[in-house]
């Protein structure tokens, strides 16, 4: 048996969910003076606790709810008797899984219950007419662009498992052909893709878009 630790002044832990890595998802908590509980969420890996970090403001309980073979966690973060917040938490960084939806969708994701290795999302959520439904979420390519220290363009984006894709280029939205960049076969998990255009001399604009096959 291993004692997992603390987070200092959150010395109640819980620990609610493990993968196949060994690593660990729960939260820890501490009764505030005058106040409520304050729960924290953590990641247990390598031996140590690390915070999972909150929203700000007032939603600071944050409650991870599973965690896949990639690390990747979700979650509910909510404040004292309010409704909750869906979040997912990946690469160091929490994030409202209501900013990764289409904004007049209409939904309001309340909480995040499950995760699997193909980077599905279930949970329950409010539609616009505050019906309360479950929710399955499949997770879609949002391209990260930069520039390189030689200023090449890199295109960076997380690849849903069994989808592949094309990623073209363009020097005009008006009008213009897009042009074939690279193309990406399916893959049987969820995986980083980065790939690097040199851009040609002389090159001032240039627009980039990734279809899935």
């Amino acid at each position: 048996m291993t004692a997992l630790g603390d987070l200092g002044s959150y010395p109640a832990i819980q620990a609610l969910a493990i993968n196949d890595a060994g690593q660990v998802v729960g939260y820890a908590g501490a009764v505030s003076t005058g106040g409520p509980t304050v729960t924290r969420g953590f990641l247990y890996r390598a031996g140590s606790l690390t915070d999972l970090g909150d929203f700000g403001g007032a939603q600071t309980n944050v409650v991870p709810a599973a965690i896949n073979t990639y690390g990747q966690i979700v979650g509910t973060v909510s404040a004292y008797e309010k409704p909750g917040r869906a979040f997912t938490y990946a690469g160091g960084m929490i994030t409202d899984l209501n900013n990764l939806i289409p904004a007049a969708s209409g939904w309001t994701l309340l909480d995040a219950n499950g995760i699997n290795d193909n980077g599905q999302i279930v949970g329950s959520g409010q539609n616009a007419s505050f019906q309360t439904h479950a929710y399955l979420l499949t997770p879609g390519i949002f391209p990260q662009i930069s520039l390189t220290s030689s200023n090449a363009v890199q295109i960076e984006f997380t690849a849903p498992a069994n989808a592949g894709a094309y990623i073209e280029y363009s020097d005009t939205v008006s009008g213009g052909a897009w042009q074939l960049l690279a193309v990406l076969d399916p893959l049987s998990t969820i995986h980083q893709v980065i790939i690097t255009d040199p851009l040609s001399p002389g090159t001032s604009m240039r627009f980039y878009r990734v279809r899935t096959r």
